[in-house]
């Protein structure tokens, strides 16, 4: 089946293939086939959308219950929600209709918090990395028809200078291994690589080492942007805002080891999605106004140009399924 290609971007509403909402931030695909875009702003919006005569038609509009929402994530009946903000997530339930419902609040706001990445272990069990405090949470579904979680384990990611005084690192997102109990959270302010060791019985989170997402060369500023693990478990690939690259990774029993980088085709970063196959890597390149579409060799790892796309400040980018609308539908190859 062939995998089609969207994205999203902080965009002038009149840009091609773009959204009706202001600053959007992440975009997914319902099961039904809806688009939801989510609205960063105060007071979090999202809007649902279907692609009629090559144009984004919203048909349905409503609020995420929370501050500045940055991801989201499928989880059961629900449409989960990490607001940077407040650092709240909420639930949305995907009614009959496929569109969500009423937002409910799953994680309350707490002081400092910056929640800014969702990952779904299974059907009861998720991971939540939260930016601001600096920790990787696992919480755990009791009821898989109602909005109830609770918190099983924390794990600390914050660094101690030589001086013994905490150093923020910025952990922004994350990825799990897809055979064995790991995952792996990107930092932004110390461009690092968190392979972190997980077990749900007993709950448990213990960091297992850190790499560097840089060459040992380079000194100017650069921020981790976001992280992927191949289908097969083999490969890991990380891009880097400022170093302008994807840092990919061969994993070794789920360790990294031989990096390589490669230009990421534009100017910083921000996002990237693996088609289904994981023969193709899409990364959004914010500052260039472009995502670009690598061709990737399953077996090696490597990484071929193979096309862009005009995305204005391309800030998400997903593969959906066959016959969804595509980047090719607007008219966007550069």
């Amino acid at each position: 089946m062939k995998d089609s290609l969207l994205a999203t971007g902080y965009a002038p509403k009149d840009a091609p293939g773009s959204f009706d909402l202001p600053e959007p931030s992440w975009l997914l695909v319902t099961p039904m086939g809806h688009v939801i875009v989510l609205a960063e702003m105060k007071e979090g919006l999202w809007g649902a959308y279907r692609a009629v005569s090559g144009q984004w038609t919203r048909v349905a509009m409503g609020q995420t219950g929370g501050s500045l929402p940055c991801h989201a994530v499928l989880f059961g009946d629900f449409l989960l929600v990490a607001h940077y903000g407040d650092g709240s997530v909420t639930a949305l339930r995907l009614e009959d209709d496929g569109l969500p419902g009423k937002a409910v609040t799953a994680i309350a706001p707490s002081p400092g918090a910056h929640a800014h990445g969702l990952v779904p272990l299974d059907s009861a069990h998720l991971l939540l990395i939260d930016l601001g405090r600096e920790v990787l949470e696992l919480y755990q579904s009791n009821s898989p028809s109602e909005v109830s979680l609770e918190l099983k384990a924390t794990l600390s990611l914050a660094s101690f200078s030589g001086e013994g005084e905490t150093r923020a690192i910025g952990p922004r997102h994350l990825a799990v291994h897809p055979k064995l109990p790991l995952a792996y959270v990107v930092t932004e302010y110390s461009n690092e690589l968190l392979v972190v060791e997980m077990g749900l019985s007993p709950p448990r989170l213990k960091e297992k080492f850190r790499v560097s997402l840089l060459p040992a060369f380079w000194a100017e500023p650069s921020f981790a942007g976001t992280v992927k693990v191949s289908p097969d478990g083999n490969f890991l690939m990380a891009t880097n805002r400022g170093h302008d690259s994807v840092v990919s990774f061969t994993l070794e029993e789920g360790a990294p080891t031989l990096p390589v980088w490669t230009s990421s085709g534009g100017k910083w970063p921000r996002d990237a999605a693996l088609s289904g196959s994981g023969d193709s890597l899409a990364v959004a390149n914010q500052k260039s106004d472009k995502v670009t579409v690598f061709g990737r060799d399953p077996k090696t790892g490597i990484l071929t140009p193979r096309a862009d796309y005009r995305v204005a400040g391309a800030s998400c980018v997903v593969f959906g399924s066959d016959g969804a609308p595509t980047l090719d539908s607007f008219d966007n190859t550069l």
